[in-house]
């Protein structure tokens, strides 16, 4: 029998501690069945994971705060091609949002509002995911806070950028934005792009993350900055620009969960 992860419920700002119990949750909602992370995660019967189109993930409410965990995706250079990286404008969220991630997440919407609790009876809420799924729970924490839902905090893990600055100006709910050293999707989109738009020629897209960046550096310590933003800018912008070309081996490996995780624990 695992045991069980004891998440920080009682700290409303940082902490280590539920930052690696959202680990877990944001790897649990990449399966079909929460198997051992149920009793892992102190869920019981309490978890209903969800499944809408491509999107999957879970909502645990517990008795002082729910879970909401959104899974990632295995082909996240999928959501960054020129289609889906323009930006749009939609009333759900301040400036200007990914087109692509946007989508998903009305996609989803009608249906995730279903199952989870009603916002005047809801405990606090804990969003959570990685790579694509950090991308749907950094959107979803605005749109929560609209409906009445009391978002504790915003744990991401390998997110890509979501929004322009005047989205990050205006972005409100707490977030902490986990990047494992050298991993390259926070890279993308990149800052400044320039994106061909069907039937309307080019759009300059600017791009600008949100949230409180937590950086874990090779040996997996917490904090120190980013280092090598040169060399690993160099390296996106080589993977996107060159036909065929793909980024060092690191930059992949150190994108996976269980490496996230792994970091994170050596925090504790």
């Amino acid at each position: 029998m695992p045991q069980t992860i004891d998440p920080d419920v009682g700290t409303a700002g940082f902490s280590i501690k539920t930052a690696y119990y959202l680990a877990k949750a944001a790897q649990a909602a990449y399966w079909d069945d929460l198997g051992e992370s149920v009793e892992e995660l102190g869920l019981g019967e309490k978890a209903a994971t969800f499944t809408f189109g491509l999107f999957h993930g879970f909502v645990a409410p517990m008795d002082e705060i729910t879970v909401l965990a959104f899974r990632g995706t295995d082909s996240i250079q999928n959501w960054l091609t020129d289609g889906q990286a323009a930006q749009i404008t939609d009333p759900a969220y301040p400036g200007q949002v990914h087109q692509g991630f946007a989508r998903a997440l009305t996609e989803i919407w009608p249906g995730l509002t279903q199952i989870l609790p009603r916002p005047a009876s809801a405990t606090a809420v804990w969003v959570t995911g990685h790579s694509l799924g950090a991308a749907l729970a950094t959107l979803a924490a605005v749109r929560l806070r609209a409906a009445g839902f009391a978002v504790r905090a915003v744990y991401t893990f390998g997110s890509p950028r979501v929004g322009d600055p005047d989205f990050y100006r205006a972005y409100t709910p707490v977030a902490y934005r986990f990047v494992n050293n050298n991993d390259i999707v926070p890279h993308v989109p990149l800052e400044y792009m320039v994106v061909p738009v069907p039937l309307h020629g080019v759009q300059l897209c600017r791009y600008k993350h949100v949230g409180t960046l937590e950086y874990l550096d090779r040996n997996g310590r917490l904090g120190g900055g980013m280092s090598d933003w040169e060399r690993k800018k160099a390296c996106v912008l080589d993977a996107m620009q060159l036909a065929g070309g793909l980024p060092e081996p690191e930059a992949i490996s150190d994108h996976e969960i269980g490496n996230y995780i792994k970091a994170i624990a050596t925090n504790l």
